[in-house]
């Protein structure tokens, strides 16, 4: 089970305890990334698709100081699940998130909090659907 704490970029704080009960779709992302933006507005479609059924939450794999600038990409993407700011452990490379080597990358988390898999790159909307039924 992975444990982890993301500070959003409205101030609140998603833990994974928070998180446990839903399937949880995350998608690690960069703002100077054209796939990290067609990616998350894709999670965006699916987070509506299933709400209340999955929980959604992008990390922005971005330095702390760029938190404004990680605003400015979640409202101009029109984002409206979480958005977070990865905590110096996954900057670093370390912690649950150690297989992140690459943006956009998704992880699937169970019911549980448990990685059921991870995917490096774009994926269509019907790839998505499929890989998050598996976990449902």
């Amino acid at each position: 089970m992975a444990e982890y704490s993301f500070g959003t970029i409205d101030g609140k704080l998603v833990t994974a305890e928070f998180l446990r009960g839903r399937v949880t779709v995350l998608l690690f992302i960069t703002t100077f990334d054209l796939a990290s933006q067609a990616q998350a507005k894709r999670l965006e479609d699916l987070s509506r698709q299933h709400n209340p059924r999955i929980n959604a939450l992008a990390v922005a794999l971005e330095p702390p100081q760029n938190v404004e600038l990680v605003r400015t990409f979640a409202q101009t993407v029109e984002i409206h699940y979480p958005v977070a700011m990865a905590d110096s452990i996954t900057l670093g490379g370390t912690g649950p998130w150690s297989a992140v080597r690459a943006v956009p990358t998704w992880v699937l988390l169970d019911k549980k909090g448990v990685i059921v898999s991870a995917f490096e790159g774009s994926m269509n909307p019907t790839e998505l659907e499929t890989w998050v039924g598996r976990a449902e």
